[in-house]
């Protein structure tokens, strides 16, 4: 059996926090926006990400027709592959889920757009070569940069970061 997983990456949204807990200042609680994930994806996320301006149906046949064109590379006892049960992605299925990944990022953002369509906003703390705005010599090279967080491991962003920095002080 084969699950397949759709991942999304997520712009940084102030509605997404961490808070210190009340009593020990050791347990955090963890708020995140996207509660009803499928307006999120379709108004918010989509079309920040990708310039994406899409009804939930067009994006179902788009993950529908990518799902089917992996599962027609593969044969199950001579007949070609299929979900379990005929059950493609749709809204009201169980197979699209309301969880996602987040890593912690944009406390030290990079230049970055809010929306693709956009210019780089002016809000930022460190430069494009990843230089504290304002210092002589201070860079940071962590995900703290990122003003957006990927849908999977950061490592190789992070890996690709530090190479980046280190041609430039180099």
């Amino acid at each position: 059996m084969v699950d397949l997983k759709f991942s999304f990456g997520n712009c940084i949204d102030d509605a997404n926090v961490i808070l210190s807990h009340p009593h020990d200042h050791y347990v955090p609680e963890i708020r995140f926006k996207n509660l009803d994930h499928l307006p999120h994806l379709l108004n918010d996320r989509f079309p920040a990400l990708a310039g994406w301006h899409k009804s939930a149906n067009e994006v179902f046949l788009v993950l529908n027709n990518l799902a089917w064109r992996i599962f027609s590379k593969f044969q199950f006892h001579g007949s070609e592959a299929r979900p379990i049960n005929e059950e493609w992605y749709s809204y009201h299925g169980k197979n699209f889920g309301y969880g996602t990944v987040h890593h912690a990022v944009g406390t030290l953002r990079m230049p970055f757009r809010s929306a693709w369509s956009q210019g780089f906003s002016a809000e930022h703390l460190v430069d494009d070569n990843l230089k504290v705005v304002g210092s002589d010599n201070l860079y940071v090279c962590d995900m703290s940069v990122m003003p957006f967080s990927t849908a999977a491991n950061p490592v190789r962003t992070l890996a690709s970061l530090a190479l980046r920095l280190s041609q430039h002080l180099g």
